[in-house]
C-alpha cells in the first residue's frame, strides 16, 4: 500500500510511480494495492485503512522515510491499522564549519513532522479528529 494522488500535478500518481518500483525490486504484483485517492499522510493513512478492512492480511508493512515513519504510523493507527514500521532512508544533519543546504532541508523536514504531531493532537483536543479506530478492529 502506498500513497497515492497526483499531488505534485506530475500527470502520474505516486501509488502508480511507486508500484512500479515495487515490481522492479520484485514484489508480487498481486501483492500490491494502490491507494491513489490521498493527497497526504492523514488521507493515505484514512483511505488504505477503508482498503485494509475489506480485505484479510497477514501483515501491513509501512515504508515511508525515517523521519516521517513516526507520524505516519500514529495515524494509521488511529485509522485501526496495525503497521510493522520500515524506514527506506535515514537522514540527519552534517557537521560543518558553514551552512549546508542540506542541513536545512533535515531542519525543514523534522519541523513539518513535529507539527503535523501537534496538529494530530491539538485536533485530537478539539474533537476535529474523525473519530478513532480502536487497533485491530480495521
Amino acid at each position: 500500500m502506498h500513497r497515492g494522488g497526483d499531488a505534485s500535478k506530475t500527470g502520474e500518481s505516486e501509488a502508480e510511480v511507486y508500484k512500479s518500483y515495487l515490481l522492479d525490486l520484485g514484489i508480487i504484483e498481486k501483492d500490491v494495492i494502490e491507494e491513489s485517492r490521498s493527497m497526504n499522510t492523514w488521507q493515505n493513512a484514512q483511505f488504505t485503512s477503508d482498503i485494509i478492512k475489506t480485505k484479510s492480511y497477514d501483515n501491513i508493512v509501512l515504508v515511508t522515510s525515517g523521519l516521517h515513519l513516526q507520524r505516519s504510523e500514529l495515524y494509521f493507527f488511529h485509522f485501526g491499522v496495525n503497521t510493522i514500521p520500515v524506514r527506506a532512508d535515514y537522514m540527519e544533519a552534517k557537521l560543518s564549519m558553514v551552512p549546508l543546504w542540506y542541513n536545512f532541508a533535515v531542519t525543514d523536514f523534522a519541523i513539518h513532522q513535529w507539527l503535523g504531531f501537534y496538529r494530530y493532537y491539538f485536533y485530537k483536543q478539539m474533537g476535529w479528529n474523525p473519530k478513532r479506530v480502536n487497533s485491530g478492529e480495521a
